[in-house]
């Protein structure tokens, strides 16, 4: 896992410069897209890149300049990186918010790194190796987190028990009301809340069955994600054509997916 290892270490370092803003008031500004970003989102930015730099690989960062599709076609293997995901829990200090960085090869994401700063925990997993969580802290090493290391392995489901559906923290729409209540005519069910990939997390440990999302997202929101539950069996069902979501689009947006096991939940 020498890739992940560099990724590791950037969410690390990612995660001391975020908790220092967490800490203070910071001045938010909005992209052209409307959507907000902070010196937090920036400054991870860099120290990511500078961290991943040193393996060779292309890097994809939402805080960066695009490279031209073109270009992008060309990379067999590349880092996918979203500094700060969750931009607005971060400012709502909700803790609820992620630095998502993930490997790429052939359009899948093959490993991924998920840090959770504000909750202390760290999820990541390559292709080949399995999925992990563990804690993350300032001051603490690599080392540290593989020491603190617990494999993840959630149970399928037997159809007994209730489905868990992991739902946004800051909207519920009508399209996943709708789905809920789809499921709900032939199964038990309940929802959990969270921001950000958290609800990937949420997946990977076994404490949600489903993750839908029929709002728009960006490919960097879910890639990390992705790499780490497709080690545990999850699909990450496309909401426009019922097939599995592949990765560097030309615009690197996604309309919708859903992200399970068992496609007889879609």
């Amino acid at each position: 896992m020498e890739l992940i290892r560099h990724a590791l270490e950037a969410a690390l370092q990612a995660s001391e410069v975020i908790m220092k803003y967490y800490e203070e008031d910071v001045e938010v500004e909005l992209k052209a897209d409307e959507s907000p970003v902070t010196i937090a989102d920036k400054e991870a930015d860099i120290i990511i890149r500078k961290v991943l730099e040193e393996t060779g690989l292309p890097i994809l960062s939402e805080e960066h300049p695009i490279p031209e599709h073109s270009e992008r076609l060309q990379w067999e293997k590349f880092w996918m990186v979203d500094p700060l995901d969750g931009t607005k829990e971060f400012i709502k200090k909700n803790g609820e918010f992620t630095i998502n960085i993930a490997l790429i090869e052939n359009n899948v994401p093959i490993g991924g790194v998920i840090a959770a700063p504000a909750s202390g925990i760290i999820y990541f997993g390559e292709s080949g190796y399995g999925s992990f969580k563990s804690i993350i802290d300032k001051n603490m090493s690599i080392d540290q987190i593989y020491a603190n290391v617990q494999p993840l392995a959630p149970e399928n489901i037997t159809g007994e028990e209730t489905l868990c559906v992991a739902v946004s923290r800051s909207h519920l729409d009508d399209a996943t009301v709708q789905y809920i209540d789809r499921l709900k005519q032939d199964n038990k069910v309940d929802t959990i809340s969270a921001g950000s990939a958290i609800k990937i997390g949420l997946l990977a440990e076994g404490k949600a069955h489903i993750y839908p999302r029929f709002s728009p997202c960006m490919e960097w929101d879910i890639a990390a994600g992705f790499g780490i539950v497709n080690q545990l069996d999850f699909q990450f069902i496309s909401t426009e054509n019922g097939k599995k979501l592949n990765f560097t689009k030309k615009n690197l947006l996604v309309n919708g997916f859903v992200a399970l096991r068992d496609k007889k939940y879609l």
